[in-house]
């Protein structure tokens, strides 16, 4: 068994993964905990695995010892969410890189059809972004409404990611469910840089 500090959660996933607390303690990180091995990849009623939850909190620590012993990393929620999305929405570099390393599903899709890709492009998450390209990642991938990562980010004014999205295949032609590209979000918003970008790109 493995030794992690784990926090106070009411999650049915956390009391089974880390069931190694008294009756009303809370639990700080200064407290070692013992995960059950046996038990990493129980879900809640939401779904939601250890390892999800300890992704969704930024728990770093905590992810990486679940990693360790043994949780599965490609784990869907309801709304099929996954650690992956999670730590790639909120840049968590280090996490996302232990997921990676761990062999999850990099184009993974929630039932929204976002990607961590997706994500972490429409937050300016740059390094994430690098490194989720570097691993596989499909850039071009477009959710249930047809936007893409490179429409998220030319949306949100985030220049360089726009550059590495390019640099790695996407694709400026794609139309979302409303007949948008890319460069017409730029233009809405006048994203100069990366309007200039798009149409060297086209």
């Amino acid at each position: 068994r493995t030794v992690c500090r784990p926090y106070q959660e009411k999650s049915q996933a956390w009391r089974l993964a880390l069931p190694h607390r008294k009756r009303g303690e809370h639990v700080t990180h200064g407290r070692l905990r013992i995960i059950d091995k046996n038990k990493t990849d129980t879900q809640d009623e939401n779904g939601y695995s250890a390892l999800m939850l300890a992704s969704h909190k930024g728990y770093t620590e905590i992810a990486k010892m679940l990693l360790a012993a043994g949780a599965n990393v490609n784990v869907y929620a309801n709304e099929g969410s996954t650690a992956l999305l999670f730590a790639s929405e909120q840049g968590n570099i280090d996490l996302v890189r232990a997921l990676v390393n761990a062999n999850v599903n990099i184009n993974a899709q929630d039932k929204n059809g976002k990607t961590a890709l997706r994500d972490a492009s429409v937050n300016g998450h740059t390094e994430v972004v690098q490194l989720l390209l570097s691993s596989g990642a499909d850039a071009n991938i477009q959710d249930g409404y047809g936007r893409t990562a490179l429409m998220s980010a030319s949306m949100n004014g985030h220049t360089q990611i726009v550059q590495e999205l390019l640099a790695n295949g996407a694709d400026v032609s794609i139309k979302d469910s409303e007949g948008d590209t890319a460069l017409d979000d730029a233009e809405l918003n006048d994203n100069t840089e990366i309007i200039k970008l798009l149409k060297s790109a086209g």
